[in-house]
């Protein structure tokens, strides 16, 4: 049993709102993580800005594998990182999640926890456990090539929010896959 599969029950008056977003808090984010050097720091230093961009009640990172499967690398939850072992890696059952996660732009799905319900084993149990309204995926790409995928777990966002969150999530996400993409090569040339 990992740390991210009994979390606290979350409030159902969770509410989402994002209309007074500064665009600077986007470049401190990308800043905050960008000066990582290590793994070990640079994702964490993902999930906690990120949340100053998009309020989410969880967030998990996902890095693709050659078979389908995907590489759990993290979660965030309640203001902390969480390194997931269990189901790494992960291999979506459903097609809408298996396409979902392969695409190549900001995708929103309704009420995943009917869409998914599919999906087992403890990693989807801790995304959906609380019957979200909205999960937000954010591929992350580098030279056209997905890398991965920031997913967000959220209550209700109004539809003008969405856009923006997707506007602002791509810059973040790219952002994400490109220095992820650096530090993977300067570790390797260590």
């Amino acid at each position: 049993m990992n740390e991210l599969s009994q979390p606290p029950a979350v409030s159902s008056s969770f509410q989402v709102s994002v209309s007074s977003l500064p665009l600077g808090t986007l470049y401190e984010a990308v800043l905050a993580f960008s000066s990582q050097d290590k793994f070990e720091t640079f994702w964490p230093s993902v999930c906690h800005n990120a949340r100053w961009l998009i309020p989410a009640r969880r967030m998990a990172i996902l890095l693709s594998g050659e078979d389908g499967s995907f590489e759990v690398v993290g979660g965030f939850q309640q203001g902390k990182f969480h390194k997931v072992i269990a189901d790494s890696p992960f291999t979506p059952k459903t097609d809408l999640f298996k396409r979902t996660l392969l695409e190549k732009r900001a995708q929103w799905i309704e009420k995943p926890f009917e869409q998914l319900d599919q999906e087992t084993g403890s990693f989807a149990q801790w995304m959906f456990r609380d019957r979200p309204e909205l999960l937000f995926v954010l591929p992350m790409t580098m030279k056209g090539t997905a890398i991965g995928a920031l997913l967000f777990v959220t209550a209700s966002v109004a539809s003008t929010d969405q856009l923006m969150l997707n506007t602002l999530g791509r810059i973040y996400a790219l952002h994400v896959g490109m220095s992820y993409s650096l530090l993977q090569i300067t570790e390797e040339q260590r």
